[in-house]
């Protein structure tokens, strides 16, 4: 429950006693719920024990049966795929806590310290499976009550300064930017401090003016990027609260359509949208398209839409759309969830515009180049008010960073 409510044991108050079928029957239904059991999973194949898990009834044979029943009811299977998806939606585990919530999972008595080092062992080869455990929850994920106490609380001030040193992201994008400002720092305090005066050269020095002067221009190209960037992003969270909106109204009308078959389908593609949509406008890799909609569509619901070369949330518009007009309802019904069917597919295109139209490549250039070069000559400024070359260093990094 400290890990963003990433629960490792099972719902299920009495799962030692049941057998694969009723396994089956009682599998959660959410991405969360099948973390829990694809770790145990994960944490049986790394003991490697023959007969039954630890602290379970269940024999791997059973285990299997219940995998197989899974993949014949058009249930994603519980591999390593399948969890590692689910763990990047909704959020990270550290290691050393996933290995204890597995040992309390199966822990019986004097056989903790032993599973522990075997899975450590396991994990020690696993690099795909660490980076899963590390990956973390998105820091602008939707607010709730929990998240708006915390953003207002005293000691946000101190987590919103160490954060930089928390995420390697942030110095990998700014590492070569940097490189290019120290090194310009290293060049100009070892010229005006040691060779000029061993040679007798004069001190390669810039006015303040010069900088007093641009850096008006600099701020304002600063702030209109800053401005148009804030802006797409307003644009977005708007897109994604109509999809949430009219998702929500279609989930209410499907209760219109009184073929239970059909309007359980509605439902379902109604839930795999907002998935799917996800999916197409973010990085291919980052997704697993089985994984992510196991629990609204089958197996062969996918594979038909892998298919038909269509983006997937399209195709499921498409299909609701074909539920809808074959679920016989009056005109005045239909026609309103096909209205907001229609509703959908305009947010899906203001998605592909924001992913398809970044800012102008014109501005963007010319903005970096003069950030670029103002920082780069900067040190030649610094070096007449610094007494040596740790004075630049410090202030170069301190302004460029």
């Amino acid at each position: 429950e400290e890990y963003h409510g990433l629960n490792l044991k099972t719902s299920t108050s009495d799962l030692d006693n049941l057998s694969s079928n009723d396994l089956v029957e009682v599998l959660p239904q959410t991405a969360v719920e099948i973390v829990e059991l694809a770790s145990a999973a994960a944490a049986r194949d790394a003991l490697g024990e023959d007969s039954a898990v630890p602290g379970s009834r269940l024999s791997r044979e059973e285990m299997a049966a219940a995998d197989d029943l899974l993949t014949q009811r058009h249930r994603c299977r519980l591999d390593s795929k399948a969890q590692q998806t689910c763990q990047r939606m909704h959020g990270s585990i550290g290691t050393e806590d996933w290995l204890r919530g597995i040992s309390q999972y199966f822990d019986v008595s004097g056989m903790r310290k032993h599973m522990l080092r075997k899975l450590r062992t396991s994990l020690a080869d696993d690099v795909d499976m660490v980076k899963t455990l590390s990956n973390g929850r998105p820091k602008n994920w939707a607010f709730d009550f929990a998240a708006w106490e915390k953003s207002q609380s005293p000691g946000r001030w101190w987590g919103n300064l160490t954060i930089c040193f928390r995420q390697p992201a942030v110095f990998r994008r700014l590492a070569l930017p940097l490189a290019m400002c120290m090194t310009s720092a290293v060049i100009a305090s070892i010229y005006n401090f040691h060779l000029a005066p061993l040679w007798g050269l004069r001190t390669l020095l810039f006015p303040g003016d010069t900088f007093s002067l641009t850096s008006s221009a600099l701020g304002l190209l600063l702030v209109f990027r800053t401005n148009g960037a804030y802006t797409r992003y307003d644009e977005a969270r708007k897109i994604f609260g109509d999809v949430l909106n009219r998702s929500r109204d279609l989930a209410r009308q499907s209760a219109w359509i009184t073929d239970v078959k059909k309007r359980s389908t509605a439902i379902k593609l109604v839930s795999a949208f907002g998935i799917l949509l996800k999916c197409h406008i973010r990085t291919p890799s980052r997704h697993d398209i089985l994984a992510e909609v196991a629990q609204y569509l089958t197996v062969k619901e996918v594979q038909a839409m892998v298919a038909s070369g269509l983006p997937p949330p399209l195709w499921i518009l498409n299909s609701l759309a074909w539920t809808v007009n074959s679920a016989n309802l009056n005109e005045f019904k239909a026609m309103q969830m096909n209205k907001n069917i229609s509703e959908l597919i305009a947010d899906m295109g203001k998605c592909e515009r924001l992913l398809s139209t970044p800012m102008p490549i014109s501005y963007s250039r010319l903005s970096a180049r003069f950030l670029i070069i103002w920082l780069v000559l900067l040190p030649f400024y610094l070096a007449r008010s610094s007494q040596g070359i740790t004075g630049v260093l410090v202030k170069e990094l301190f302004v460029a960073f």
